[in-house]
Order: structure tokens, then sequence, then C-alpha cells
């Protein structure tokens, strides 16, 4: 690695002093990957159903169907995203 030599510089007390930190960060880094893998599929799906269907049937109590375009933290979701809705 780039930095190799940075480590391989640091006294080996040192070293041990920090090796619990980097598995805890490599583990935390682990994790955000995998939700940031679940969230990008669960994007892609609610995406999906925009797309095939008007709005939500049955949110209004008037019987109307609420549009999509009505759910702006969704949308904005969405579009922060990058994906189209």
């Amino acid at each position: 690695m780039k930095h190799d030599h940075l480590w391989n510089d640091l006294p080996e007390d040192e070293r041990a002093k920090l090796m619990p930190h980097m598995i805890e960060m490599q583990i935390l880094t682990n994790r955000v990957l995998a939700l940031e893998e679940q969230i990008s599929a669960l994007v892609s799906e609610v995406s999906s159903i925009m797309n095939e269907s008007e709005g939500v049937a049955g949110y209004h109590l008037n019987n109307d169907v609420a549009s999509w375009s009505e759910f702006t933290a969704l949308n904005s979701l969405l579009e922060k995203s990058h994906v189209p809705a």
C-alpha cells in the first residue's frame, strides 16, 4: 500500500494500541457498505413501483389516488439517490 511505511515506522507498542481501532473501523466500514447495498435495492424497488403506478390508492380518505408528486420527501430521496422516479 501507498502508506505502509507509516504503519511500519510506528513502534510496535503503538501499533498494538491502534489495532483494535483499525479492526473496529473495518467492521463499521463493512456495515456501511452492506447498508448502502440494501438502501440501493430498496430505492430501486420503490422507483419501480412508482414507475408502474399512478400513486397510492386509499391514501386520501375521499377515494382519490394520491399521485407520486404529492410525496415530496420520497421524491427528494429518489433525486438524491440519482434514481429516476
